[in-house]
């Protein structure tokens, strides 16, 4: 009775919570109108237009879902009579938890999230951590100067701390790191000042290096090297330093390092570590304040005051210092980004940049923003809610050229070309009919953690002289692989040369038998033969999975290593998801299978079944078209070269914010060839549903509803149905969508 009595209190505080947020925002909104009205008045300005309905909703959803509205949504809310409806969507989608999508592709845009946050991939762990905690801070509207604060202490291993990903994606460049960190939190570009004092503003070099030698100490770890090579017997070389000596191993030192890695390869830059290194002066420094190579002491570049004692500062200082109330940088920075993702600019352009606020568009609202920024507790979600409550959000966009955004007044929105992510989800939506997969990628993120936490253990658990059997094992092992796979590799390139084309596979397929075998027997030692000696009240205490019985875990592979060892990575890691999440993983399953007996049925409905088999293939066609679909916040980042993201300006993440909205002419093929377009006219897509037996006209209606949000106007549909009644002219279903598909419409958001 208890327990129902706190759950039906935690309901009702969650409704009123909820529900006393939203007069609040709307007064949070009228105080930023009343502001921004004045200012325009004073320059001979006046808000523009209100938007119509149809524009709206398409707005609104492009902003806060990260795609179009489908037909039902965009329809629903244009023939709602609410007087109320704008703002009440509003809220029904900063609510929903679509709107962690596209707020992550922008968080994820200016801290320059990888998924595999080292280009050899073996970091791919951190980086899938790394984005699971970035979607959960924003899920749960964390405070900025908390969040923020978490990212620049971080320490630790990626599935104990996740935000260590934002020292390991620029792990071996700690001056690059801080770089980026002034500018993206502080707007002010150090870059220059890494050489030389800053040509152009009041920044030092010597600044940059105090500043910087806070975190200078941040160095990416190996945890299953630093247990063997605690382990490991070693000898003293030259000025003290040690190295590891094994008796009966006769390896060089790279030969060694090289075995040491494949042993604790999955481990690898996937913790971080503060080492208490000291930065130094380079060795060309050239001003009277310090010698080259002089060690540098921890410094703000503001309040000096603040400084370290000595010459090693620390994250936790430099955090404090950063967040702080009274740094008016980090707070100005952080409330002009909002603003610009609302609105499609910022009050002061180019967003990243600091300048006194005198200098901002309208300084009144951007002195007013950052005061209800403090007051809402540095909520980013909850000062959104304000923006996009206010008048301006409900106003014609104004077009304004990308030179001009810095005088652009805001009468109305910004016209914006859709993003790469937001064409390709609102793509997804017109092909397949359920487009969240969040849980999919959930739940195989847990798994590879578990996987990493699995497999510290393992190594943890072993002793010395199996430490040093295995290395001796495995030394043996590569160096008879390596004979063979150069033998086999030279045969390999004389029948390429021969343009012998079965030779050259079955000698390649030689070569990766070889390696796989060679990786599994890593696994093997370092992994399964340990698996049923880890304490599973410690295993249960790391991971927080429960008491999971890891003997079961044991028994997935038998005498001759199968399943888990003799098969590929992939495969083995199905193994472990089903494992330790039955119930997630068979909920999973459940649901696949019923995809695709819906699928089935459908196509018997729409494809028919006049040839035997034609609607099984059709289903087998659109599957194998559609199974790798994802919107773009539950796949790797970026996408592969190439891909239609990459193609429609997709950030590489190598710079802050480093997307293109610009137009190619390999974008109109991919809009034309690429597999999601090309699904949109498939006959089971979501589209392709909403088309199935209605007349061209009736289609007509559907299909710009579903492309641009609204319906066709009267000229519109005389030229198409014309144009369609005529023989001569092929003008199909399938051209009205590539027609919507490829206009300046369905790319703006307007």
């Amino acid at each position: 009775m208890k327990a129902l009595q706190i759950s039906c209190l935690l309901v009702l505080w969650l409704f009123t919570t909820s529900v006393a947020a939203e007069p609040e925002a709307r007064k949070q909104a009228a105080e930023l109108d009343s502001i921004l009205k004045k200012s325009l008045q004073e320059d001979g300005l006046q808000l523009g237009p209100i938007a119509d309905d149809w524009t709206f909703v398409r707005r609104s959803y492009l902003r806060l879902a990260g795609r179009i509205p489908t037909v039902a949504e965009a329809t629903a809310f244009a023939e709602s009579a609410e007087s109320d409806k704008r703002h009440q969507l509003i809220d029904d989608l900063l609510d929903s938890d679509e709107f962690v999508r596209p707020f992550y592709t922008h968080w994820a845009n200016l801290l320059r999230l990888l998924t595999r946050l080292s280009n050899n991939g073996r970091s791919e762990p951190a980086g899938l951590a790394y984005e699971q905690w970035l979607k959960q801070r924003i899920r749960h509207d964390t405070p900025y100067d908390d969040f923020v604060r978490e990212l620049v202490t971080a320490s630790g291993d990626s599935w104990s701390d996740p935000a260590i990903g934002y020292y390991l994606r620029d792990s071996g460049m700690p001056l690059d790191n801080m770089a980026l960190t002034t500018e993206l939190f502080l707007g002010t570009s150090l870059v220059c000042a890494q050489c030389h004092d800053h040509p152009f503003e009041e920044w030092t070099q010597m600044d940059f290096y105090q500043m910087a030698a806070f975190t200078y100490g941040q160095t990416a770890g190996n945890r299953g090297r630093e247990i063997f090579e605690e382990l490991l017997p070693t000898k003293k070389r030259s000025k003290g330093r040690k190295e590891v000596a094994i008796p009966g191993v006769d390896l060089n030192r790279r030969d060694l390092r090289r075995v040491l890695n494949d042993a604790t390869q999955p481990l690898q830059a996937n913790s971080l570590r503060s080492t208490g290194r000291i930065l130094r002066l380079p060795h060309d420094y050239q001003y009277d304040d310090a010698q080259p190579k002089a060690p540098v002491d921890a410094f703000p570049m503001t309040s000096p005051d603040i400084g370290s004692e000595g010459h090693q500062g620390s994250p936790e200082q430099f955090g404090a210092w950063l967040t702080s109330p009274d740094n008016p940088r980090f707070t100005q920075v952080a409330a002009n980004r909002l603003w610009d993702y609302a609105f499609g600019a910022g009050l002061v352009e180019p967003v990243g940049a600091f300048k006194p606020i005198q200098q901002a568009q309208h300084p009144a609202v951007l002195a007013k923003l950052m005061e209800l920024f403090q007051g809402n507790n540095f909520q980013q979600r909850k000062t959104l809610r304000a923006l996009f409550h206010m008048e301006l959000f409900r106003r014609e966009a104004v077009a304004v050229d990308s030179l001009e955004k810095v005088a652009h007044q805001f009468e109305g929105p910004l016209l914006e070309r859709l993003s790469a992510e937001e064409i390709w989800d609102s793509l997804l939506t017109l092909v397949i009919p359920e487009t969240d997969f969040s849980h999919e990628r959930d739940l195989a993120i847990r798994t590879r953690l578990a996987d990493m936490q699995l497999r510290e253990l393992a190594m943890e658990n072993l002793d010395q002289a199996e430490v040093v059997a295995l290395v001796r094992e495995l030394a043996a092992k590569r160096a008879a692989e390596e004979k063979n796979v150069v033998r086999l590799k030279a045969q390999a390139a004389e029948a390429r040369a021969n343009k012998d084309k079965d030779r050259y596979r079955k000698l390649s397929r030689q070569v990766r038998d070889i390696q796989r075998d060679y990786e599994a027997l890593v696994r093997q030692a370092t992994f399964f033969d340990q698996l049923t000696e880890i304490d599973s009240d410690q295993w249960a205490s790391r991971s927080g999975l429960g008491n999971v019985a890891l003997t079961t875990l044991a028994s997935l592979h038998n005498e001759g290593g199968e399943p888990m060892m003799g098969q590929q990575r992939g495969s083995a890691l199905k193994h472990l998801q089903a494992t330790l999440f039955p119930d997630d993983d068979e909920a999973l399953q459940q649901r696949s299978s019923e995809a695709i007996a819906s699928l089935q049925a459908l196509a018997e409905e729409i494809v028919g079944d006049q040839r035997k088999g034609h609607a099984e293939r059709e289903v087998s066609r659109f599957h194998r078209m559609t199974r790798d679909l994802r919107r773009a916040s539950d796949m790797d980042t970026p996408a592969r070269p190439g891909h239609f993201l990459r193609e429609f300006g997709q950030s590489d993440r190598e710079l802050i914010s480093n997307e293109s909205d610009e137009p190619s002419i390999t974008q109109v093929l991919a809009l034309l060839n690429s597999e999601v377009a090309g699904g949109l006219t498939h006959p089971l897509s979501a589209l392709s549903r909403q088309l199935h037996g209605k007349t061209f006209e009736e289609q007509l209606e559907v299909s710009f509803l579903a492309f641009l949000g609204r319906p066709p106007r009267q000229a519109e549909r005389e030229i198409l149905l014309a144009g369609h009644d005529q023989e001569e002219v092929d003008f199909d279903r399938a051209s009205l969508v590539r027609v919507l598909l490829n206009s300046r419409e369905f790319l703006f958001v307007q």
